[in-house]
């Protein structure tokens, strides 16, 4: 089952994606820190097992690609300009 960390601030909070990507038998990695955006040693510490993450405004560093050995995507949740 391909594994999905959510680190977007908003996206976790939207029950119908997550229940649709459930359905289709995804599985999310444990976030201890929902609503907030990840920094460089979070996502090391979440990322080496993940196949995919719906960011945010995370710190996705060389280190943290590095370390994301069986990541085939990242997308990026959220549109504006800031």
């Amino acid at each position: 089952m391909p594994k999905i960390l959510v680190s977007s601030r908003m996206f976790g909070t939207l029950p119908e994606p997550m229940s649709l990507l459930t359905a289709q038998g995804y599985v999310f990695a444990k976030n201890p820190w929902p609503g907030q955006t990840l920094r460089e040693d979070q996502l090391l510490s979440l990322i080496e097992d993940v196949d995919g993450v719906l960011a945010g405004d995370d710190d996705f560093t060389a280190a943290v690609i590095e370390k994301a050995r069986c990541l085939k995507v990242i997308s990026k949740f959220g549109v504006g300009v800031d």
